[in-house]
């Protein structure tokens, strides 16, 4: 005797072959060529999904397998890197200073400090990609207040 809806039966096989596939670093594309789904179910295996039901409600289901985060290169600065830059000028550190504080070069501080700037306060900005999109659909006024956010800074005035 069967329980439960009727439907197909759970491909619990091929989602931890999917799974070790990923793990091992292969594409979401060859691994569901491998495994025999379609990309959408690998998608929706890595990355979860949130539907709407009939009568209005969103249901989450969870991500079947686990992926581990991406990590930024050590070649490049850290968003809290970039954050400490921003504090340590504003407490009133100096290049030099805060390259030994970090452990990196004073020209890698410079080149982003000079690359973030504010142009027209002169002021480090961390980061400038947050918000991002939204500026340029939004004009500058959505920069400034990704920046303030971010920053913890006072609303822009003009």
């Amino acid at each position: 005797m069967v329980h439960g809806r009727p439907g197909v039966e759970p491909q619990i096989e091929k989602r931890e072959q999917f799974a070790q596939l990923i793990a091992q670093g292969v594409s979401n594309r060859q691994a569901c060529l491998a495994v025999g789904i379609s990309r959408k179910t690998g998608t929706r295996w890595r990355l979860g999904r949130t539907i709407t039901t009939r009568d209005g409600r969103r249901r989450h289901y969870a991500l079947v397998i686990g992926t581990r985060p991406r990590e930024i290169s050590p070649r490049y600065l850290s968003e809290d890197e970039r954050v400490r830059i921003g504090d340590l000028r504003r407490a009133g550190y100096t290049i030099r200073a805060i390259a030994s504080e970090l452990g990196r070069s004073a020209s890698t501080i410079s080149r982003e400090v000079r690359r973030n700037g504010d142009e027209r306060s002169g002021q480090y900005r961390p980061s400038p990609r947050i918000g991002w999109p939204w500026s340029v659909a939004l004009g500058r006024a959505a920069e400034d207040w990704s920046t303030m956010e971010c920053c913890g800074s006072s609303w822009p005035t003009g």
